[in-house]
């Protein structure tokens, strides 16, 4: 496991969402992008989407190949401080109306907060007007 390094690849890091990583198992263009992301050093990982990834993985061979694939990313550690981001992040949405699993409102935090942008397919994301995606 790489830490993240202070200087970014051209065209900035990217962190996919598990959505992601799922359909690149069906869809050989998402993997291929996947691919290149890391090629380029440019895909990063979390804990949180590293255990989503992990735990829908019932095959302990294609888990153990994937884990050790996610490992060799570079990775954004999650502050104490981060958490409270993550919270009051949460409470905004519940107040809004509009709740959002808090696994998501994690990663859209550590991405705002880190400058990362995040490759989904998942709506709840676009509750927060301050994440970069990555299209």
């Amino acid at each position: 496991m790489k830490s993240l390094l202070a200087a970014e690849p051209a065209g900035g890091l990217v962190m996919a969402d598990t959505c992601i990583w799922i359909a690149s198992e069906k869809e050989a263009d998402v993997a291929a992008r996947l691919i290149e992301l890391t090629t380029r050093d440019r895909l990063v990982m979390c804990g949180i989407v590293y255990a989503e990834i992990l735990r829908g993985l019932q095959d302990a061979a294609v888990r153990g190949r994937r884990a050790r694939q996610l490992l060799a990313l570079q990775w954004i550690e999650t502050p104490p401080v981060l958490w409270e981001k993550t919270a009051e992040m949460a409470r905004i949405q519940d107040r809004a109306g509009r709740p959002v699993p808090l696994t998501d409102v994690h990663v859209a935090a550590l991405c705002i907060e880190s400058g990362v942008a995040l490759w989904t397919t998942d709506r709840h994301f676009e509750q927060f007007s301050a994440l970069r995606r990555y299209r």
